[in-house]
């Protein structure tokens, strides 16, 4: 089994303000390229002996699909808290080809009491 993962990160301090942080991820998820399980089955039966006839059969563990994932975050200071915001992109989420591509935004605020 050969697989394969990556991820690209870029980061900047002070991009609003003097405390913040504005960050990019491009990065594909753990991915099977090529092999598979070679698995011993039962393949036939016969009605006359009532028995199995077993076979070598693959089971192929490469997905249909590559899943690229993109990640654009700002953290800092916001209304004497700390905020978050984040927008990421996902295509062939799960490296499955005929899955839509997911989009979202994140938003995270806490502040200390």
């Amino acid at each position: 089994v050969w697989t394969s993962a990556w991820a690209l990160d870029a980061g900047r301090q002070g991009v609003f303000g003097s405390t913040d942080s504005l960050s990019l991820r491009i990065s594909q998820p753990l991915r099977v390229e090529s092999g598979g399980l070679r698995l011993n089955l039962p393949v036939d039966y016969s009605y006359e002996t009532l028995a199995a006839t077993s076979g070598i059969r693959t089971l192929a563990l490469t997905p249909s699909g590559r899943e690229i994932a993109a990640e654009l975050a700002w953290r800092g200071p916001l209304l004497g808290g700390s905020a978050l915001a984040s927008l990421f992109y996902r295509r062939d989420p799960g490296h499955h080809a005929d899955l839509p591509d997911d989009t979202g935004l994140a938003l995270r605020w806490q502040r200390d009491f």
